[in-house]
């Protein structure tokens, strides 16, 4: 070996021992890493013992829109991340985590209770959020739910308001039939909350041409909370217009909460109210489309009008109008059509075939009108009138909401609260007229103390 092998073997010499090294302290840490994980001390969770031996266990709360459990354990996660993939196969399987997203931001306290063999499945009902104040607030079926997890049942609940001034919460419900309770540290908990500055009562808005006048408001204690009942006017160009509005009011409070119901032990409540026009109202051109139709179709029979037109920004394609029947409808066709038999004049039904979304099987009494819903934002309404002169309106009544093929519109229903022949004795000799309508609803805002509003009796 010349000197410049030997020169170069002990160059490299160092360099392996040195790699080797490297691995060996990285192996004991991630060793070390691991024990420290298998014997740190869990924090107690809040538990529950019910009177069939089972224990009823509070997992993790999670808050916000986008809500994971993780079913591996932490200290698995660590070492698979840390350690060579050929070492995996020590650490078990990879198990799927249990992921839920939510439209608001709710608080989701996940439970487990361990898995019977003799019971098929667990019956959790009657689940509610208790403040220290005595308030009770519901939780959210949209979101509830079960899944498995090693030898035990996760259920998890969703909650969107609360009382997130107290530090801790209570969680109550009845699994099969068994009351259990749960009381565990808010995570929102916070001090201080922003304040709000509220405004005395009466008070006056403007909204567009609108003038509101919030005069007095009560509460009215509920068994999910309290609501809100206003009691306001409404003014376009200084003449009363209340009967030409319809409102809706959602509640907020500084803490986050906002819906129907709230806490009331806040210092300040923002009520918001959006107004949405009725058919006496004054219209904006670009917000309807008017159809003159000359007659309502006979009984058992149907037209098919093609509107293929944009309102309001919304492309609307086509509606049915209809009379009192029975009809069957397929890809977006009547395919059947006949008069009521004197047996059949009880029923009044509708039915969607789950597996072909345009199939729709319906009987009507009375005059009806079908029409494809439009995906309208917050702040827009559709809506679809139905008069018999020239401003007197045939009522219109929910009917059913339907899936159209391609799943982009929904299929809006609406049946007369009139018969045939109390349309036809109503009828002057103006055609009828079908407005389709979106529109943009008007917002306005008060900041209120709930100190001054008035308490229904329960």
């Amino acid at each position: 070996m010349n000197p410049s092998q030997e020169k170069q073997k002990d160059s490299v010499a160092p360099k392996a021992r040195s790699a080797r090294w490297r691995w060996r302290a990285l192996l004991l840490l991630v060793i070390g890493t691991g024990i420290f994980f298998l014997t740190s001390p869990e924090k107690e969770k809040p538990s529950f013992t019910l009177p069939d031996g089972r224990v009823l266990r509070l997992e993790r709360v999670t808050f916000g829109t986008n809500h994971m459990v993780q079913k591996s354990s932490k200290w698995r996660q660590y070492l698979r991340t840390k350690l060579p993939r050929r070492w995996h196969s020590v650490l078990g399987p990879v198990r799927q985590d249990i992921n839920i997203r939510t439209e608001k931001p709710v608080l989701v306290p996940w439970m487990s209770i361990e898995d019977d063999p003799k019971q098929r499945a667990d019956n959790m009902t009657e689940v509610r959020v208790h403040s220290d104040s005595g308030e009770v607030f519901r939780t959210w079926d949209q979101y509830k739910g079960w899944f498995r997890m090693d030898g035990r049942r996760l259920f998890y609940p969703a909650v969107e308001v609360f009382d997130r001034r107290a530090p801790t919460t209570t969680l109550k419900g009845i699994l099969n039939g068994q009351p259990w309770s749960l009381r565990f540290e808010n995570p929102l908990f916070r001090e201080p909350f922003p304040e709000w500055n509220p405004r005395s009562l009466p008070a006056t808005n403007h909204a567009g041409d609108l003038t509101f006048v919030l005069q007095r408001a009560a509460l009215s204690r509920q068994s999910f909370g309290s609501m809100l009942q206003p009691y306001f006017k409404v003014y376009r160009d200084g003449k009363p217009a209340f009967h030409e509005y319809t409102h809706l009011s959602r509640l907020k409070d500084a803490t986050g909460n906002q819906g129907i119901f709230v806490p009331t032990n806040g210092p300040a409540w923002e009520v918001e109210f959006e107004l949405k026009r009725l058919a006496p109202a004054p219209w904006k051109t670009n917000e309807f489309l008017d159809v003159a139709v000359d007659s309502l179709p006979a009984p058992g029979e149907h037209s098919t009008i093609e509107i293929k037109s944009f309102v309001n920004g919304h492309w609307v394609e086509r509606l049915w109008l209809g009379g009192p029947g029975f009809f069957e409808m397929s890809e977006g066709r009547v395919i059947d059509q006949r008069r009521l038999g004197p047996k059949e004049r009880r029923i009044h039904h509708s039915s969607q075939r789950p597996d072909r979304e345009w199939d729709l099987r319906f009987a009507r009494l009375n005059p009806w009108l079908m029409c494809e819903s439009p995906s309208v934002p917050r702040g827009q309404t559709f809506s679809v009138f139905l008069f018999h002169s020239k401003d007197k309106e045939i009522g219109l009544q929910p009917a059913g909401l339907f899936h159209t093929h391609a799943g982009t519109n929904l299929l809006w229903m609406g049946e007369s609260r009139m018969s045939e022949d109390q349309i036809q004795s109503a009828r002057t000799d103006s055609p009828f007229k079908i407005r389709i309508a979106v529109q943009t609803n008007f917002f306005t805002r008060f900041v209120i103390d709930p100190a001054q509003l008035l308490r229904l009796p329960d």
